[in-house]
């Protein structure tokens, strides 16, 4: 048996093969293996009587269902306040669109809680049902 090693093996070949520069008609060259049809396997009586079983998932994929691994979410916003979000981050130490917004959300809360105690209780309510409901979600 010859050895072989990559330099006599197709593309790795250092054998240049010459092409004939012959453009007359060659014939085709002839089938080395012609398709063998093999018969098909008719199922007996009593499997055809049986009924197909329907696919079963292993994961359901919808949306409600689908596990969520990623922490981060999206929102949409209005084009005009995506454009005055934007002007704002250029003209803001920030680097990110959420370090501004989390400016703005933390000033909106220090109004709210400075002219309504309650306001500060409902909005930690509300804070803590989010939070539950999300990691609800994410363990599903």
């Amino acid at each position: 048996m010859a050895q072989t090693n990559k330099n006599n093996i197709g593309f790795f070949s250092d054998k240049k093969k010459k092409h004939s520069s012959d453009m007359s008609y060659q014939p085709n060259i002839p089938a080395k293996e012609t398709y063998d049809s093999k018969p098909i396997k008719v199922p007996d009586a009593k499997e055809q009587n049986e009924p197909a079983k329907p696919a079963t998932r292993s994961q359901p994929h919808t949306a409600s269902t689908k596990p969520v691994k990623d922490v981060r979410r999206t929102i949409r916003v209005p084009q005009q306040t995506f454009i005055e979000v934007q002007a704002l981050l250029e003209l803001s130490p920030n680097k990110y669109v959420y370090e501004i917004l989390e400016d703005l959300v933390d000033e909106y809360v220090q109004s709210h809680i400075a002219n309504n105690p309650e306001w500060s209780r409902a909005y930690q309510a509300s804070l803590e049902r989010i939070r539950m409901t999300d990691a609800r979600k994410r363990n599903l």
